[in-house]
């Protein structure tokens, strides 16, 4: 018998402007994959980056107009996630993904 392998620990990365959508949506992905039966190890916050959006005369380097653009993330850390899984669990999460929110899935290391 043939068991499916098992991926290492995966941080499943999430950034947006909009606070409560995030908030939101980071509980839904925790909740999907405990639901499915893969462990979630740890959630957590980064704190937000802030980002000044500027918007230039025609023709020119004189700012018209500018604003500040909060950036939160939240991160969701999976562990024995099995290969077949796997693209269940990110299919669900990229077709619900809200608008203006950011997903990246990547391995975790001591770095993140």
């Amino acid at each position: 018998m043939h068991l499916p392998e098992v991926y290492p620990l995966i941080n499943i990365q999430l950034k947006s402007p909009s606070f409560d959508i995030l908030e939101s949506y980071q509980k839904f992905v925790h909740n999907t994959a405990e639901n499915m039966g893969i462990d979630v190890s740890q959630c957590w916050p980064v704190p937000s980056k802030t980002y000044i959006a500027r918007v230039y005369k025609d023709n020119s380097v004189i700012v018209e107009d500018e604003c500040k653009i909060d950036i939160y993330e939240r991160n969701v850390q999976v562990s024995n996630m099995r290969s077949i899984d796997a693209p269940l669990l990110l299919d669900i999460i990229c077709r619900t993904l809200p608008e203006g929110v950011e997903l990246s899935v990547h391995e975790h290391t001591d770095e993140q």
